[in-house]
């Protein structure tokens, strides 16, 4: 839901909305600013215990907006199984990074999430938004970066970060 740690920083939403599911008003946003494109929403954490069957195999990219380590590695692997590429951002503070896996790059390898971060990274050892806190600006300018990496992919293009590392720290 909408709370108020989160409200500053994630121009989707407002004090109005406390409590109310950010999905389902992010897929209302989408709805009504980006006609013409389909979202798929699911409401539910990320974890293992999630059935990677309930993505459509119609899926044409995967946006990743989770803070947590866990959900990261559940949707490297997913995107992996099903070849679909997967736009990663994540922001910490004043830091932020994006990077694009499974996406073939010009010798057809594809990269996942841990082949940079092993498999040992857990969600304790990055701590968390309401721990740490979050430069808001950084969250708007990692989305962007998000956004842009999409359409090249949508559009044919090749994706800019694709197993790399785009980082950035605003301090």
């Amino acid at each position: 839901p909408v709370t108020i740690p989160a409200a500053h920083r994630q121009w989707m939403f407002s004090e109005h909305q406390l409590g109310w599911s950010k999905v389902s008003d992010a897929e209302n946003w989408l709805a009504t600013y980006a006609k013409g494109s389909r979202c798929l929403v699911i409401e539910q954490y990320v974890s293992y215990a999630f059935d990677h069957e309930l993505i459509p195999k119609e899926v044409d990219v995967v946006l990743d907006c989770t803070d947590q380590v866990s959900a990261k590695y559940w949707i490297s692997d997913y995107c992996h199984k099903n070849n679909k590429p997967w736009v990663m951002g994540s922001v910490e503070q004043w830091e932020g990074q994006v990077s694009v896996f499974g996406y073939p790059d010009q010798n057809g390898d594809q990269w996942s999430y841990q082949d940079w971060v092993g498999q040992s990274l857990k969600d304790h050892m990055v701590g968390s938004c309401e721990q740490r806190g979050i430069f808001p600006p950084m969250v708007q300018w990692i989305a962007q970066m998000q956004v842009l990496e999409t359409c090249r992919i949508c559009s044919g293009l090749p994706p800019a970060f694709n197993g790399k590392i785009c980082y950035r720290d605003w301090e």
